[in-house]
């Protein structure tokens, strides 16, 4: 017998349900080298409480690009987005 068309064979998901199949790794990279500057950070602010003022700063920025890698990943994608891919064999 043939194989049959890749239509017709069921698609594998991976990850866990909640993610949707999604990777951890592009969430987990912002996060984790986030955290290590943000220690730095509070390193630096104690050996030199001059820095106190800056530091406030840089942890909102670091705050905004957490929240900005984690609003990304979450986003919401609308079906399968290979359906239409111009480059189907034929």
């Amino acid at each position: 017998m043939s194989e049959p068309e890749d239509s017709e064979r069921p698609r594998r998901q991976y990850g866990f349900s909640a993610f949707k199949g999604r990777r951890l790794a592009p969430l987990v990279g912002p996060w984790v080298s986030s955290a290590i500057f943000a220690a730095l950070v509070y390193y630096a602010e104690r050996t030199m409480p001059a820095l106190h003022d800056v530091a406030g700063l840089v942890y909102w920025l670091l705050l905004a690009i957490v929240a900005i890698a984690t609003m990304r990943w979450l986003r919401v994608r609308g079906g399968d987005r290979r359906e239409t891919d111009r480059r189907q064999s034929r």
